[in-house]
């Protein structure tokens, strides 16, 4: 199944989050909003450094949701390949 693009995870994660979703974790998810998949920038790692980032900041998101959504995204650095 494809991936949704990095930009659609990106917004639902702050719509799904709203207010109380701390500042450290906005600058990772900046990029993850420029971006349609981890293939998707001329260097390739920036973007699973992005999501990377994010999971390792977003320790306090937690929830159905949260779950959901990280499990798709560590499913994307689990699945990333050098092409």
């Amino acid at each position: 199944m494809p991936s949704r693009p990095l930009s659609e995870i990106a917004a639902e994660i702050v719509s799904a989050w709203g207010d109380k979703m701390p500042d450290i974790v906005r600058p990772p998810l900046d990029k993850m909003r420029t971006l349609r998949n981890v293939y998707d920038d001329l260097y390739i790692p920036a973007a699973c450094l992005a999501i990377a980032d994010f999971l390792g900041t977003a320790k306090t998101w937690r929830g159905a949701k949260a779950r959901e959504i990280k499990g798709e995204l560590k499913n994307l650095l689990t699945s990333f390949k050098r092409p």
